[in-house]
């Protein structure tokens, strides 16, 4: 080895080290000044009548780079860099940051994932040159993890996805979609920039961010000013755009509630179509259906989606019923919009420590599950026939219709259909108050799986669909106010049920053991095995919840003498 080469693989080690401290030292906060690419339009359009709930969040004058986002940043445009070295015969790689983050980024919002996207190179083959590139300069960034094309999973293109610096980053080539009338699955090809937004739901999540300009690019036209306007709109005509993937009328409706904009009149007006709501059915696979609907119920104004749902006729759709259901039973959707509405009123209004509900504060899983049940109030005590057996409507909805767990839908069933039982014990106790085992086994009832704990939220829900139902005689059911004299009156039933069950220390009743076991019955009562046990069990659990300080000998003694004779000779 002669001293030039040694020289020059001294220096390149100096400089790939020095590139590798220049990574691990976390650069300031970079604020990237928003420099626009937006072709003229017209921003004239008619929106929907309907107020937003709450104020709709506005775009920023800059894009905050946090020192994560501009490491990778500066690692990304390296590694094109290197590509190119690489391949110097190949046009220069560019890179952009492609929609949701860049809405993020420009409403002020932090973001945990980006997705790149790469003008004339798939996104596996550069995520390797990236790892590639990284390992030259003293960098490791873990495996790649490629996700195949799944449409169940809107997943139309192939992934590739890695953590770099702690970030989740997704890699993809610009595309063009094309779909046939047939099928929910689109052809995929290269596409330009301008086609690739085009592509997308809406123009608010169809912004790019050059990496290397540092310009945010709208090529839509509108989504800057859509994001200053709080209006959701489709890039295209909407009519064409919902035809090729009816999903997207969930994703308008998931995208609007979450920032609190207003649907262009337009864009609501052909989400109602006839043509779509067939195309819907046909095309949309209900695991992608669940997908929208489980985010719009954890997100911020579940009222509105489901509004917006039942505005536009897709309520039936969303929620189908199972087949076996008779066709003539009618479905009051807006039962599901005002269930949902009382919900949110009654958390709003911090009605629910007056109540005295036991399960405060109340989770984001604790509303979202509420907030599912209320969307079912149309089904409420329905049942179906299936191989000779009623089956819950509610639980086929939940399972087969928006394909959620089954632990939601024995949740939802739960939350709903326990209601007639609860207002039963609710307006006895209030005539007058109930004995202690009444009581203690309304809990345990409700305690059972799969609510445990949380066997409070099936009082209110039972508490909101008499609420619902009290509003639904007024002639404007969501203008009732809960410190009006009806509902006040009806708070208070529910409100003493829950009171008198803490005064006789029952909040945990679900969890009491049988202070003699199924085992020990069998023996002193000479029982055989089988389901006069558990009758027998049933017995020992109301001379227990009678006699809170009653001993195990006090109990054996009682069932001798009241039930000794009765038991089978084994």
């Amino acid at each position: 080895m002669n001293a030039a080469q040694t020289t020059s693989e001294a220096g390149a080690g100096a400089a790939a080290a020095s590139r590798a401290a220049a990574y691990a030292a976390p650069p300031a906060r970079v604020a990237v000044p928003v420099q626009l690419r937006v072709p003229p339009i017209s921003t004239a359009a008619a929106v929907s009548k309907r107020p937003a709930a709450r104020p709709p969040s506005r775009a920023q004058p800059a894009v905050h780079l946090s020192p994560v986002e501009a490491k990778i940043r500066a690692l990304l445009l390296d590694t094109a860099a290197f590509v190119q070295r690489q391949q110097p015969d190949r046009p220069p790689l560019v890179l952009r940051v492609a929609g949701g983050w860049v809405r993020d980024k420009l409403l002020g919002r932090d973001s945990d994932d980006m997705d790149i996207a790469i003008d004339t190179m798939k996104g596996e083959p550069f995520a390797r040159h990236l790892k590639e590139y990284m390992e030259t300069v003293g960098l490791e960034m873990g495996s790649i993890a490629t996700i195949q094309v799944n449409p169940d999973k809107s997943k139309h293109l192939e992934t590739a996805t890695a953590r770099v610096f702690g970030l989740d980053v997704d890699f993809v080539h610009l595309r063009t979609e094309v779909y046939d009338e047939s099928s929910r699955n689109p052809t995929v090809n290269f596409g330009t920039p301008l086609e690739d937004a085009l592509r997308r739901d809406i123009t608010i999540n169809a912004l790019f961010y050059n990496l290397h300009s540092g310009e945010v690019e709208d090529l839509t036209g509108t989504g800057i000013s859509d994001l200053n306007s709080g209006l959701v709109r489709t890039p295209l005509d909407p009519l064409q755009t919902f035809i090729d993937d009816p999903l997207r009328v969930l994703r308008v409706i998931r995208f609007a509630t979450r920032f609190h904009y207003e649907i262009v009149r337009h864009v609501l007006e052909a989400a109602a179509d006839e043509q779509i709501k067939t195309a819907f059915m046909k095309k949309i696979t209900r695991e992608r259906v669940g997908v929208e609907l489980d985010k719009m119920l954890a997100g911020q104004d579940p009222v509105r989606a489901l509004r917006l749902i039942r505005d536009i006729g897709f309520y039936p759709l969303v929620f189908t019923p199972p087949p076996e259901l008779p066709a003539d039973v009618p479905i009051q959707s807006e039962r599901a919009v005002l269930g949902s509405h009382i919900i949110d009123l009654i958390h709003s209004e911090s009605m629910l420590a007056k109540l005295g509900l036991l399960s405060l504060p109340l989770t984001p899983e604790d509303l979202r599950n509420l907030h599912l049940a209320a969307a079912l109030l149309p089904y409420r005590t329905l049942t179906y026939k299936h191989k000779n057996k009623d089956l819950s409507v509610v639980r086929f909805v939940v399972c087969n219709s928006i394909k959620l767990s089954n632990i939601d839908g024995d949740t939802a069933h739960a939350l709903v259909n326990d209601a007639p039982k609860i207002r039963d014990h609710a307006l006895r106790n209030a005539s007058k108050s109930l004995d202690r085992m009444t009581l203690g086994l309304l809990v345990r009832d409700l305690g059972g799986r799969p609510l445990g704990a949380k066997w409070d939220l099936a009082v209110l829900m039972a508490l909101a669909e008499d609420l619902a139902d009290l509003a639904a005689q007024e002639a404007d059911p969501f203008a009732m106010r809960l410190d009006s004299d009806a509902a006040t009156s009806v708070i208070a039933i529910y409100a003493k049920l829950l009171a008198d069950i803490a005064a006789h220390g029952l909040q945990n009743a679900y969890q009491l053991k049988h202070i003699v076991d199924g085992k020990d019955l069998a023996s002193l009562l000479s029982l055989r095995p089988g389901p006069q046990i558990g009758r027998y069990l049933q017995i020992v659990m109301e001379w227990q919840l009678t006699h809170p300080t009653g001993t195990r000998a006090q109990c054996v003694e009682y069932m001798l003498t009241r039930h000794g004779h009765t038991g089978n000779t084994k």
